[in-house]
């Protein structure tokens, strides 16, 4: 790999990185050369100044944060001083829903030299499996794919005044902002909602009176310094009162657990808005440590809670794009990369863990090896260790099976035998568990299908049907009954009252 395609994607990695960790910093008035690429479906502006990061300091905080460090810090400067030569000063992210938790893929960036900047990201990129596509347009250079490329030229400019008005409010150099229609927060609501039911009773309780509040929520802006040695998490309401009130119950949720410190985010009211400020680099992480382990529910969560996640994520998955997760990510060669559980990341709380990964390459090259180590708590079995980075949440394959089927990825039309009779994830016995990365589930045997998911000593396994609900399935059960329960288009009637 040349230094170029190595100093180019360092700096794409900071860019993710940062958007992605959920740190970005603060904006101002957004440059009128990109409110162009606005429109209602906008959901979320961020941008970096990147005259304003010290790289050195930017390579620490990755580390901490768990990232791989940069190549070469001196090569990375010189990358930015050079983009900063040709007069690129700011990176803006535009996002609508579904691009949302993908992460930043629709970038802009103002130059006033864009076939030169053009060139120099074309020539440091060249040698990398998957190049971003950079395309001009006026004074801006527009990526990172064909599809966002094509979605930014279309914007017409007319975005929401709850987005524009948050955006006027910032003056500082780094930030994001996020703005919906109702329809937006109504989705987000009802995700909260599916999200609570999986969680114990007083965590619940909370996140289910934060989702009724969520329709209060004007805009939310995240602002401080990259690396972030300040910041503010500011959530715009529509009046005091509103604002004391979901101060209130988020603060109730800090504390919902006995095993978490929660002290550390705790909300003021000002005036209509819910605020929380962090005032040193050690500070922003303990806060975000924080957050990160409350929204998995505890740190010890039970299997059946886990599979609730994965199967919520994985419904989340689908609104973003459509579908269901292909099995695996295959290549343009048709050679399988990565399992779906690395595509479901970014619905799991761990958008700055999938974007580690080289999408372009197996789960065992040499990087993305590394990265096994990893594996998020919710892929790990209540009760037992297993061996590490392995997992018994497994998908069944069946000729009839969701991803066991050859074809294009599955929707929720597809699933014409029903949502609640068809079972799409199970939790193996360990004898079946499989490296969480790699693109393996679990053949069935339709002979035996029980057996091909537990040892005789077992007496059931979790399963979790399409309409994300989760139960336990005896051994008992008749095989002919649990290969039905895989089919999704099969046409076989389930009977409920004899399913043990």
């Amino acid at each position: 790999m040349s230094s170029h395609t190595l100093r180019m994607r360092a700096v794409l990695s900071a860019i993710l990185c940062l958007m992605g960790a959920e740190l970005t910093a603060q904006l101002s008035p957004v440059d009128p050369l990109v409110a162009r690429y606005l429109d209602a479906q906008t959901v979320a502006v961020g941008w970096i100044d990147i005259s304003g990061i010290d790289i050195g300091e930017l390579d620490s905080f990755r580390q901490k944060l768990g990232h791989s460090a940069p190549t070469d810090l001196a090569e990375l400067t010189a990358t930015r001083d050079a983009l900063q030569k040709l007069g690129v000063r700011r990176i803006y992210w535009i996002s609508d829903l579904a691009g949302l938790m993908r992460g930043p893929d629709c970038l802009v960036i103002p130059t006033p030299n864009p076939k030169a900047v053009g060139i120099l990201l074309k020539a440091i990129t060249k040698s990398q499996a998957t190049m971003p596509v950079f395309e001009e347009d006026g004074a801006c250079l527009i990526g990172t794919t064909p599809q966002t490329v094509s979605s930014l030229r279309q914007k017409n400019g007319d975005a929401i005044p709850e987005l524009l008005e948050s955006i006027s409010l910032m003056d500082g150099p780094h930030g994001i902002s996020l703005a919906g229609p109702k329809e937006v927060v109504a989705g987000a609501a009802g995700m909260m909602m599916a999200y609570a039911a999986s969680q114990p009773e007083a965590y619940a309780k909370a996140l289910t009176e934060i989702a009724a509040l969520l329709p209060s929520i004007r805009w939310v802006t995240l602002s401080g310094e990259i690396p972030p040695s300040s910041m503010l998490l500011r959530i715009e309401t529509h009046s005091p009162d509103a604002a004391k009130q979901l101060a209130m119950t988020m603060n109730r949720l800090s504390s919902s657990q006995p095993d978490i410190d929660g002290t550390c985010l705790r909300l003021e009211v000002v005036d209509n808005s819910v605020r929380l400020k962090a005032n040193s680099v050690d500070d922003t992480l303990n806060k975000l440590e924080t957050a990160r382990t409350l929204m998995r529910g505890g740190r010890n969560p039970d299997s059946a809670n886990s599979m609730k996640n994965l199967a919520l994520a994985i419904h989340n998955y689908h609104d973003a794009f459509g579908s269901f997760p292909a099995q695996s990510l295959v290549s343009a060669q048709g050679k399988r990369l990565l399992s779906w559980r690395v595509l479901v990341l970014p619905y799991l709380d761990q958008t700055a863990l999938y974007q580690e990964f080289r999408l372009d390459e197996p789960w065992n090259s040499e990087h993305n090896l590394r990265l096994v180590e990893k594996m998020p708590d919710v892929f790990r079995s209540a009760g037992t260790p297993g061996k590490p980075g392995t997992t018994r949440f497994v998908c069944p394959l069946t000729s009839g099976s969701a991803m066991g089927r050859v074809g294009p990825p599955v929707k929720f039309s597809n699933i014409t035998d029903g949502t609640s009779n068809t079972i799409w994830l199970v939790e193996a016995d360990e004898s079946h568990a499989v490296i969480w990365t790699k693109p393996d589930d679990l053949t069935i045997d339709e002979k035996d299908p029980v057996g091909s998911i537990i040892g005789p000593e077992s007496k059931g396994f979790l399963g979790s049907r399409a309409d994300g609900s989760v139960r336990y399935f005896s051994r008992d059960n008749d095989g002919t009954t649990i290969m039905n329960m895989f089919s999704i288009d099969g046409g076989e009637s389930i009977d409920w009252s004899t399913v043990k």
